[in-house]
């Protein structure tokens, strides 16, 4: 009797030293799953983390850094179907209306469902033979007429590019009727550099989508100039830069690519900028 006594006692200790031990991993269990954030969607994935790690919040999902690259035809010597193989994918061509194989080239990045804009010429001289030019000197209706005609080239579903024209820009009248027209069209413009024409850039909360170069990029400096934009892209989360180089040189842009995911960076097309909660949306 005695032993059955003892065997009981023996299997009830250990029964409760059991359920302790359970007891004690369901608390443990609880208490975890009070210190985390169940669930927070951070780019589009869901992540659940413990809070104590929240300062190391951006090491748990490492948000891709966005370059703008807006591949430069202003003097309309781009051979869009020779480099058109050597361009970043989601890379924006843009085009001159002056470029002889401007209707063959929009056909050819629209086939390839490739971006593009348009460039519009600003210029402070007038000279007749240059038909797409928008000078200083005209008013709003020849301005808007003249930005109707180059619209009209791009079967109206592009928005516009200019390298910046720092005299134009000190023409308020000028840039004033320029910005309105392409407002008008619900197009977008990206225009200059960032420093140089940071006042076009409107207040949050506007409709205008205008947006300022931050970098550009030309022939005698293209491998230090697609660093830098690396470097501002990691910095900001984005970069907007203008590639203005020989066809012969997209072999550089070609290998350049190739190792910016490695690096966590993206190219993305121009527009997405208004597509992707910026204020101006």
């Amino acid at each position: 009797m005695i032993r059955k006594k003892k065997l009981s006692l023996s299997i009830g200790l250990s029964s409760l030293a059991l359920a302790c031990l359970w007891v004690g991993i369901l608390l443990v269990g609880f208490s975890s799953e009070s210190n985390k954030i169940r669930i927070k969607e951070m780019n589009g994935q869901k992540v659940t983390y413990f809070i104590a790690d929240i300062k190391d919040e951006a090491q748990l999902i490492q948000q891709k850094n966005s370059i703008y690259l807006i591949i430069d035809d202003s003097t309309g010597d781009l051979q869009v179907d020779k480099i058109i193989n050597q361009v970043p994918k989601e890379a924006t061509f843009g085009l001159s209306p002056y470029n002889k194989a401007i209707h063959k080239n929009i056909a050819l990045l629209m086939e390839g469902d490739r971006n593009f804009l348009v460039n519009i010429p600003l210029s402070t001289k007038e000279n007749v033979k240059n038909k797409f030019d928008i000078y200083s000197s005209l008013n709003g209706m020849e301005i808007s007429n003249k930005i109707e005609n180059i619209h009209s080239i791009a079967q109206g579903n592009v928005g516009f590019y200019n390298l910046g024209n720092d005299e134009f820009l000190d023409q308020d009248n000028a840039l004033e009727s320029t910005v309105k027209k392409i407002y008008d069209l619900e197009s977008a413009f990206f225009y200059g550099i960032k420093n140089k024409t940071s006042t076009l850039e409107l207040e949050e909360g506007s409709n205008f989508k205008i947006k300022a170069f931050d970098i550009e990029i030309v022939n005698d400096d293209v491998e230090k100039g697609l660093q830098k934009l690396e470097e501002l892209a990691i910095e900001k989360g984005e970069a907007i830069g203008v590639l203005r180089i020989d066809n012969d040189r997209f072999d550089i842009v070609d290998n350049w690519n190739k190792n910016l995911k490695s690096k966590n960076i993206e190219i993305v097309p121009a527009m997405s900028l208004f597509h992707i909660g910026m204020p101006d949306d």
